[in-house]
C-alpha cells in the first residue's frame, strides 16, 4: 500500500471530477469512499472493491504527493504547509488543540463537529499518534467528565473507525492499548478508594465505547506480542512491584472494573495470553513463593502466605474468564482454578503449583467428564520438539500430592495413566 499507489488512486478521484483535496476528502462526496472506506476494515473485501485500507493512510504524505503533478517514484516528496488545505491545517487543528498543555475540550468538542471526517486521518509525524490516542491520554484532564470525552471519541470513530485500531506508535499500541496500559496509574494518583474506583470506572466505560466501536481493537498485538488484557496485567504488575519497593501495602487488583470488562471481551487466547504475561512479568514472586511452599511441605505443614496475595487473586480472576470460555453455561460453583490450569497445556508450571499449593484439595474433585485435574494434565497433546520433562514434571508432583488418583477412572473409563500413554503413542507415531 505504498504513498505512491495512494496518490495515484487520489489523482483518479481528482480527475473523475472533484476539483480540490478538500472536496476529496469531505465527508459528503461518494466518491471519497473509495479512497477512505468508514467500515471496519477487512483486507479481502477492501482487494475485491478496489478500495484503500484506511487505517494505513497517513494523509501528510498522501496531500503532498496528490498535488504534485510529478509523481516520480524515485523523487522523495517532502511535506509542506503549503500542501495543506486552509481549512484543515490550520495551527487550531485537532490534534494541535489535544496536544495542548491545557486542553481546552469545549474548543475539541467544536473542530469535531466540524472537522471529525478530515482530521480523524491525522497523525503525528514523530510520535504516529493519531486524534483518539491523545484523547485517551488527556482523558483525564476534562472537566465535563468521562461522558464528553467518550462523545469526542466516538463522533471520530463514526467518521473512522480504524482510528481505533492504529498502531504505529513505538511500543505498537493502539488507544485501547494506551488505557490498559495507563489505567492502574490511578492506585497511585489516589489514597481515597472511591476516587480510584470512580477513575476506573470512567476507563471502563471509554473501553467499552472504543470496544463498541471497532471490536477488532481487542484482538490487536503490540510490538512486543501483548493485547490489550496481556497490557494491562503487565501495567498491573508493574504497579504492584513499585508498590512492594517503595514498601506499601499490596490492593486487591483482581476485581478492578477495567480488568472485568477486559476479561469479558477478551477471547480464550487472549486470557492464555494474559496468565503467561503475569508469570513473565512476575516470575521471580512466584518462584520464591513456590520455594515457601515446598519447604513447608517438606516440613509436613500447610500452605501459608497465599491467601490474599495479590498475584494468586488475579490469577484466579483471569482463569475464571478462560473457565468461562472452556465450559460456556457452566455456574461459578464448577469452577476450579487448579483444573481449568491443567485444561491449558501451555500454562507456566510454576503457576500450576502454586494453585496445588493454594488448594490440594482440588486434586480430589472431579469436573468436566469426571475427569480430576490430572486427567487433564495426563492429556496435554506434545508436538514435535516440545519438551516431555515438563508434562512428566506435572504428573509426577500431581501424582505425589494424590497417589490414589492414579486409579480414579473419568467418563470414558480411562484412567490417567491410559490418557499418558495414549497421548504419548500419538507423538511417537508422528515421529514414525
Amino acid at each position: 500500500w505504498g504513498h505512491y499507489s495512494l496518490a495515484l488512486a487520489y489523482t483518479r478521484l481528482r480527475k473523475s471530477g472533484a476539483q480540490s483535496g478538500s472536496e476529496v476528502l469531505r465527508k459528503d462526496n461518494p466518491k471519497s469512499q473509495y479512497l477512505f472506506p468508514t467500515s471496519r476494515f477487512r483486507k479481502r473485501d477492501m482487494l475485491e472493491s478496489g478500495g484503500v485500507c484506511s487505517c494505513c493512510i497517513n494523509r501528510f504524505h498522501i496531500i503532498a504527493l496528490a498535488e504534485k503533478e510529478d509523481h516520480n517514484k524515485e523523487k522523495t516528496m517532502s511535506v509542506s504547509d503549503s500542501a495543506y488545505d486552509d481549512d484543515a491545517w490550520d495551527r487550531n487543528n485537532l490534534l494541535a488543540l489535544l496536544q495542548a498543555e491545557q486542553p481546552d475540550w469545549t474548543k475539541i468538542a467544536e473542530r469535531v463537529e466540524t472537522h471529525a471526517f478530515e482530521e480523524s486521518f491525522l497523525a503525528d509525524p514523530l510520535t504516529k499518534m493519531n486524534a483518539v490516542h491523545y484523547i485517551v491520554l488527556r482523558r483525564r484532564t476534562c472537566p465535563d467528565g468521562i461522558e464528553k470525552v467518550i462523545d469526542i471519541a466516538k463522533s471520530i470513530l463514526l467518521e473512522n473507525s480504524e482510528a481505533a485500531v492504529v498502531c504505529e506508535t513505538a511500543n505498537g499500541f493502539t488507544p485501547l492499548q494506551f488505557i490498559c496500559d495507563d489505567a492502574p496509574s490511578a492506585y497511585d494518583a489516589y489514597e481515597d478508594e472511591d476516587k480510584v474506583e470512580e477513575l476506573l470506572q470512567q476507563d471502563a466505560a471509554l473501553i467499552t465505547a472504543l470496544h463498541e466501536e471497532n471490536d477488532i481493537a481487542m484482538d490487536i498485538s503490540s510490538k512486543q506480542g501483548l493485547t490489550p488484557l496481556a497490557v494491562h496485567v503487565a501495567a498491573l504488575s508493574r504497579l504492584m512491584r513499585q508498590r512492594q519497593l517503595a514498601e506499601k501495602d499490596d490492593i486487591d487488583v483482581s476485581t478492578s472494573p477495567v480488568l472485568e470488562v477486559l476479561m469479558e471481551k477478551s477471547s480464550f487466547a487472549d486470557c492464555e495470553k494474559a496468565l503467561n504475561t503475569l508469570y513473565m512479568c512476575n516470575t521471580l514472586a512466584v518462584m520464591e513463593h513456590w520455594q515457601k511452599e515446598e519447604q513447608i511441605a517438606l516440613q509436613g505443614g500447610y500452605s501459608q502466605g497465599l491467601e490474599g496475595w495479590w498475584l494468586l487473586d488475579l490469577m484466579v480472576a483471569i482463569l475464571f474468564a478462560s473457565h468461562q470460555h472452556l465450559y460456556p453455561g457452566e455456574t461459578i460453583t464448577n469452577f476450579s482454578p487448579l483444573f481449568t490450569l491443567a485444561s491449558l497445556k501451555d500454562c507456566p508450571l510454576p503457576l500450576l503449583f502454586i494453585a496445588l499449593a493454594a488448594a490440594p484439595e482440588e486434586l480430589r474433585k472431579p469436573l468436566a467428564n469426571n475427569n480430576l485435574p490430572i486427567h487433564n494434565v495426563a492429556g496435554w497433546t506434545l508436538q514435535v520438539g516440545d519438551p516431555v520433562i515438563r508434562k512428566s514434571l506435572a504428573l509426577t508432583t500431581m501424582m505425589g500430592a494424590y497417589p490414589e488418583s492414579d486409579s480414579v477412572r473419568n467418563k470414558n473409563g480411562e484412567t490417567p495413566t491410559d490418557i499418558y500413554y495414549r497421548t504419548t503413542n500419538m507423538l511417537a507415531d508422528e515421529n514414525r
